[in-house]
């Protein structure tokens, strides 16, 4: 008995809290520039960083396999390589990631604040050529650098 006092006075309490509530909310008429259909909301975006990857199939930077303009904490595949030249932003804290697979998952090594060129990867990636890399950004917590 008391169990159905109590689960009435509920659903009865619920009932009028609702319809107080839905009177309160009123539709709101807007035109003109204030309107939702008048908003800019593609004037707020902004371009992502990017950096320019020069790679090279052998050391000293010799026979050049291209350019690749990439975003941080994207892991990239590329044809084999063991030299890099980087176009690194104006940034503190850049990473670069070189592994032996195709999904920067396995043989991996990352060179902290390596310049703008890095010779020899071979010896980093267990004595074979990487064929894929990303650039690691520490203002995006998607990649570990502690790999």
């Amino acid at each position: 008995m008391i169990k159905a006092t109590i689960l009435s006075t509920l659903a009865l309490s619920s009932t009028l809290a609702y319809s107080a509530q839905n009177a309160k909310n009123q539709p709101v008429h807007v035109s003109g520039e204030n309107s939702i259909s008048e908003a800019k909301f593609n004037s707020m975006h902004c371009e992502p960083r990017r950096m320019k990857v020069h790679l090279f199939h052998y050391s000293f930077y010799k026979e050049y396999k291209g350019t690749y303009d990439i975003e941080p904490n994207k892991c990239y595949a590329a044809p084999d390589f063991t030299s890099v030249r980087l176009s690194i932003p104006d940034d503190k804290g850049v990473a670069f990631k070189a592994c032996r697979d195709n999904n920067c998952s396995d043989n991996c090594y990352i060179f902290r604040n390596p310049g703008i060129q890095i010779d020899d990867i071979w010896w980093y990636v267990n004595k074979g050529y990487s064929k894929s890399f990303s650039w690691v950004s520490p203002h995006s917590n998607s990649m570990n650098l502690n790999e």
